[in-house]
């Protein structure tokens, strides 16, 4: 089909100057606003794997009588696995005890701090915000539950925390994490209030390579507690940092060495006239005849929804992501609205992925007319073609010029943070 030789095209030419697409999504009911936050959440802590895992969730509801009955459905570009879904039943089941737990716990925070009650006529969805939860007010068995529910996600989402840990950081020869270790080496702690943030962080970083394995199966369960407070500490340093309005120009004053990586600049992928050709470094990646393409789960399940739907289920016009959608997954969706059916994620990195697969069997599924396939196949192509001539044009632009010149957990407040128990030798630059 032309519009996934498209994609196959578009993979050759990288956006440039391009942000993330962030979608403005009217869900004017508040409690539904709310979910968008669950169901990325919930796609989110449900990755375990290396590589190439992506997972999409979507939420029905159906009326029975006086019951309302709630579906989960998941979808995942490499199947979803018995583990997984395992997993996904025992964390619903754990946050709707924790959610009693922290029901009960803010009616006696309500009552000791004297803030008036909810009305018992106002319905769920127009309820007071809720107090800020301070864990340190915890009963101890509600510390202990939180606490493991905590270890359950992060030890089951380990060999992806370690695949990030080590992923290749391209400048240079090594991996993003040694390669952040080796540069906060070179700090001057005291120049700043960035350069001591960034010092923490690499203490952190620093003991998950001498300490975590490759999965859960092979993590002392007397560490977990530092695992924890580690990525927990991650979390609000990250905060921090991106709450100062100079960090920036902070960085770039640090009185350090910083040596010159090597980069491989993207005109140089285009250099030689053979590899201008579209579809040149397709033909080196794919070189036999067929290539098997996949549909992407967030398209998938956008397409189960609407097919539901005929039965009576409700679905929220949200579907939560494990990561951001490809261009092609982005656009889709976005021509699935134009003929009112209407789903949103939380973004696009902009990025194009071969083999990407259009849905023409699914959308035949759905019971979509002939007439709304159609409309649906020309918006996508008409906005990828844009896109593609657009960035094709800026590439070229970008070569003529070298020629002559050249998505959390809120974490701990810093203030309360301490990383002594995170202190270990300090890996040394590779020579």
């Amino acid at each position: 089909m032309d519009v996934e030789h498209l994609i196959a095209l578009l993979t050759e030419v990288n956006p440039q100057n391009e942000l993330p697409r962030r979608a403005k999504i009217p869900l004017e009911d508040p409690f539904h606003d709310r979910l968008r936050n669950v169901l990325d959440a919930i796609a989110s802590v449900l990755i375990s794997q290396p590589k190439g895992e992506v997972i999409a969730v979507g939420m029905q509801s159906q009326q029975n009588g006086s019951e309302k009955g709630i579906i989960l459905t998941l979808a995942s570009n490499t199947g979803i696995n018995n583990k997984t879904f395992e997993h996904a039943r025992e964390l619903i089941s754990d946050l709707k005890a924790l959610g009693d737990d922290f029901a009960e716990h803010r009616k006696i925070v309500e009552q000791e701090t004297q803030i008036s009650q909810i009305k018992s006529q106002q319905s769920e969805l127009s309820r007071a915000e809720s107090p800020e939860i301070d864990e340190s007010k915890f009963s101890s068995h509600l510390r202990q539950k939180v606490h493991d529910f905590r270890a359950k996600v992060f030890l089951f989402a380990l060999p992806k925390i370690y695949q990030r840990l080590h992923k290749r950081y391209q400048p240079t020869r090594s991996s993003r994490g040694f390669a952040f270790v080796n540069l906060t080496n070179q700090l001057d702690v005291d120049s700043n209030d960035s350069a001591k943030i960034l010092w923490d962080a690499s203490r952190v970083i620093n003991w998950m390579f001498h300490s975590l394995p490759k999965d859960s199966e092979s993590f002392p369960d007397h560490m977990t507690h530092l695992l924890i407070k580690g990525l927990r500490g991650l979390a609000e340093l990250v905060r921090q940092l991106f709450q100062m309005e100079t960090w920036l120009s902070d960085f770039s004053k640090i009185p350090s060495e910083i040596r010159p990586q090597g980069a491989t600049s993207l005109l140089s992928d285009i250099s030689k006239d053979v590899e201008k050709i579209p579809g040149f470094q397709l033909q080196t990646s794919f070189p036999g005849n067929t290539v098997q393409g996949k549909i992407h789960c967030e398209c998938k399940l956008a397409l189960h929804l609407v097919e539901t739907s005929c039965s009576g289920l409700s679905a929220l016009p949200y579907i939560g992501v494990s990561k951001l959608s490809c261009l092609a997954c982005w656009e889709f969706l976005s021509s699935l609205r134009k003929i009112d059916h209407i789903f949103y994620v939380k973004g696009s990195h902009s990025k194009a992925y071969f083999p990407w697969k259009f849905p023409e069997v699914e959308m035949g599924n759905a019971r979509l007319r002939q007439e709304e396939r159609d409309q649906i196949l020309n918006y996508l192509y008409s906005s990828l073609a844009d896109t593609y001539k657009r960035r094709l044009e800026a590439e070229e632009w970008l070569r003529k010029m070298s020629d002559s010149t050249v998505g959390s957990d809120d974490g701990i407040p810093y203030k309360d943070l301490s990383f002594d128990e995170f202190d270990m030798p300090r890996i040394l630059r590779r020579r």
